[in-house]
């Protein structure tokens, strides 16, 4: 989550799946504050390190330092891709395809944060909704 102080909301910036990495990456090896907030919708195993610490482990082992770029690989790539994805698929396309993924994302998180994920309404998604379910695209 991140939070827009103009607007006083709180927006979702992005979920992460079983077997996901989640962090505020890379900013928490340079002590810098968090630009994001992570919160866990439901019950899950959590990992808690500091960003000292990580950095530690990348600098004193090799496969470590290699780790670091690969973190930083599939983050970018991730984030990239979402972004890409708003330009090449339509909203009710990343509905789907978020559908497609984690069939169950609608009974586990609340329709606003999906929607806000989408960068769309809730009204919009609550629309869209409605005709994927009843079949009226």
């Amino acid at each position: 989550m991140v939070h827009n102080d103009e607007e006083g909301k709180d927006y979702c910036t992005g979920f992460a799946f079983e077997g996901e990495f989640v962090a505020d990456f890379p900013y928490c090896l340079d002590g810098d504050v968090s630009e994001v907030s992570i919160e866990a919708d439901m019950p899950c195993e959590v990992r808690i390190i500091s960003g000292r610490e990580l950095q530690a482990l990348f600098d004193n082992d090799p496969k470590m330092a290699k780790m670091d770029v690969k973190i930083l690989k599939n983050l970018f790539k991730m984030v990239y891709g979402r972004d890409l994805d708003h330009y090449r698929y339509t909203a009710r396309s990343r509905y789907r395809r978020l559908i497609d993924r984690c069939p169950q994302v609608v009974q586990m998180l609340s329709l606003k944060d999906i929607a806000s994920f989408l960068n769309i309404t809730p009204i919009y998604l609550s629309k869209l909704r409605k005709e994927i379910t009843f079949g009226k695209t």
